[in-house]
């Protein structure tokens, strides 16, 4: 085997390391939010990236997802998968936020500390559908 493979095969076990490194770690529920008449569930969760090696304070986005349970439903829906940056400060109830606004209507507003707001508009009646707003 020539230097030039070594160097691939080096270069590819480098990526898979920094790919897995960046990947989404054990999921923890951040809230739950039913709705008015209480048949269907918003939870949200976060996850936290995996640790890079040899860089402690390196600033990693994490992983925020949303979940819709509906009671006529054999299992929840993954709804929204996005990252929001974190400052190293624990997310609070400010950063991100959750409300039914009708029976089949909800809001999510994702706050990253430095960053704009991000908005979503959940519609649930018949068909579920996620727009994203300007704003919160």
């Amino acid at each position: 085997m020539d230097s030039k493979n070594k160097g691939l095969i080096f270069l590819y076990c480098v990526l898979i390391f920094l790919l897995g490194a960046c990947s989404p770690g054990e999921e923890a529920v951040f809230l739950e939010r039913w709705s008015p008449n209480e048949d269907q569930l918003l939870r949200i969760t976060i996850a936290e990236p995996a640790a890079l090696p040899g860089c402690d304070y390196c600033r990693r986005p994490f992983f925020v997802s949303v979940y819709l349970t509906d009671k006529t439903w054999s299992a929840e829906k993954k709804i929204i998968s996005t990252r929001l940056e974190n400052d190293g400060v624990p997310f609070g109830p400010s950063n991100i936020v959750a409300r039914w606004t009708g029976e089949k209507i909800a809001l999510i507003c994702l706050r990253a500390s430095s960053l704009p707001a991000r908005g979503y508009r959940i519609l649930s009646k018949d068909k579920v559908s996620v727009v994203e707003t300007e704003g919160c």
